[in-house]
């Protein structure tokens, strides 16, 4: 990946695990120079953390960094300190040919939309060799991401970046895919990477079921080797007795021995019994997958019903007036999307819509139980439950039937087991609307704060896919015009931004 003998970052057999032992990456080579180059990946496959490594943030004596680089990350933290670092280098007039407010510089409240633009304009001014930036679009509304993507088109020196913005990627030839089972390089078109990472989804499903019916497979022979030392401890019992040891003495090791062995074959049996059943149930999802199809819910014939209605609400954050004088009434065929430039709002209206916050001003009334409500991020879902557990007791589902709806929803089966707060925020938004696909009784409105942010690939086809056959009412906030225009919308509210 060089166009010229200048190397600004060299790593060689370079590996990677998790804090609790699982392989990111083995063996990884990779030299950079003054090339523009993207990071892509499923969510979770550390694509962050590789950044850390080549910036040497994270001091590693396999990689070679021969230039300054600056990493502006994914999560920029909620310190004063880091706005207050990204500010001291820019001006007036810096915010200004950027298009961005001169207020940036000096208001106490500063929405995630407006710390990302003063860090990315921080990061422009500083003009470092190796520039490298993590999920860049996150939080930015449509004019910032075109004001991000005019700048890096032009940009003359290294450039490395992790992101799932089709609009931004669009303009790379250049793709360093991270998988699990490997890392590839790929030069040409943005379809030609996501038709690999279609098929790698797969194939990576296909793996999954194949080691856990190998692990019921062992498990099964661990239960008849121990059967077998079992009947082996019986013949002892009967040679004792043949000693004439003493009752009491025979009596004390039978009473122990049994106590320890049934309860661990008790807990042998649950786990044993419960990885059977969740293979078979994978199996036979995974055999008919492409016959499966989302099932969406049932929702009232009433279509015209108010949900939820805000009269004349306003919002004053920290002194600063948000929003004022915004009136909404939600129906049941309504598919609300609510957009407006960082820092005017949206966020906010979404907290109130849902109930969770009160207005400065106004009242918003409505049947909140019938609303459910996607945080940016999920953040507002990190349960310690599974997916998979959540679904069982939620819906009172059989295994089979839960892996047929992981299946129709493309979620990773492996995921599924893991607690939701372990999850990253893309993979937690899809496992948080599939609890709110088969919630009883079922959600009429969903509430959905950038749902695209993070989001890789597969994850975001089988998001829209989900979308696009909601029957309820929807509110949605996007700066994804592609992705906004591909579920389908009927109205919209722009909120302005007060200065």
């Amino acid at each position: 990946m060089r166009r010229n003998s200048t190397t600004l970052v060299k790593a060689e057999n370079l590996d990677v695990f998790t804090p609790t032992g699982r392989p990111l990456f083995r063996g990884l080579n990779v030299e950079i120079g003054y090339d523009q180059v993207a990071i892509i990946g499923r969510n979770g496959v550390g694509k962050s953390t590789l950044l850390r490594i080549l910036t040497g943030e994270v001091d590693r004596s396999e990689v070679q960094l021969n230039a300054a680089a600056y990493l502006v990350p994914q999560d920029l933290g909620t310190s004063s300190d880091s706005i207050l670092t990204a500010r001291s280098v820019l001006s007036h007039t810096d915010l200004a040919e950027a298009g961005l407010p001169i207020q940036l510089l000096s208001q106490e409240f500063c929405s995630p939309g407006e710390q990302r633009s003063l860090h990315l304009l921080a990061a422009q001014k500083a003009r470092p060799d190796l520039l490298v930036l993590d999920e860049p679009t996150s939080d930015l509304d449509e004019e910032g991401v075109d004001w991000l993507v005019s700048w890096l088109s032009k940009w003359s020196h290294g450039l490395i970046v992790v992101s799932h913005n089709r609009k931004l990627l669009r303009h790379f030839d250049y793709f360093f895919v991270i998988a699990e089972s490997g890392c590839r390089y790929l030069s040409g078109g943005l379809e030609q990477v996501e038709d690999y990472l279609e098929q790698e989804e797969q194939r990576k499903q296909r793996e999954y079921v194949s080691n856990l019916n190998a692990l019921v497979q062992k498990e099964e022979k661990y239960e008849r080797v121990n059967n077998r030392h079992d009947r082996k401890k019986n013949r002892g019992r009967l040679n004792e007795l043949g000693r004439c040891t003493a009752r009491i003495k025979l009596n004390e090791k039978r009473s122990y021995a049994q106590v320890k062995q049934g309860k661990r074959k008790k807990l042998w049996q649950q786990r044993i019994t419960g990885a059977r059943e969740w293979a078979a149930a994978t199996r036979r999802a995974l055999s008919v997958q492409l016959d499966l199809e989302l099932i969406a819910p049932q929702q009232p014939t009433d279509t015209a019903a108010k949900i939820v209605e805000a009269i004349d609400v306003s919002a004053v954050i920290q002194g600063r007036q948000i929003f004022s004088n915004v009136s909404i009434c939600l129906r049941r065929s309504d598919r609300l999307v609510v957009s407006g430039r960082n820092g005017s709002g949206k966020t906010t209206l979404l907290s109130l819509l849902s109930g969770l916050q009160r207005p400065t001003n106004g009242v918003v009334q409505g049947d909140f139980s019938r609303i459910g409500l996607i945080e940016q991020g999920a953040a507002n879902w990190q349960s310690e439950l599974g997916l998979m557990e959540y679904l069982q007791l939620a819906s009172d589902s059989s295994l089979d039937k839960v892996a047929e709806i992981l299946a129709a929803h493309r979620f990773p089966f492996a995921l599924a087991e893991r607690p939701m707060q372990s999850l990253s925020p893309g993979e937690r938004v899809r496992a948080a609307l599939i609890c709110l696909f088969h919630r009883s009784p079922a959600v009429e409105l969903l509430i959905i704060d950038e749902p695209t942010v993070g989001l890789d690939f597969v994850g975001l086809a089988a998001l829209q896919d989900a979308l696009k056959i909601w029957p309820g009412a929807l509110v949605i906030v996007s700066h994804d015009r592609d992705f906004v225009d591909s579920i389908g919308t009927n109205c919209q509210i722009t909120l302005d931004k007060k200065l």
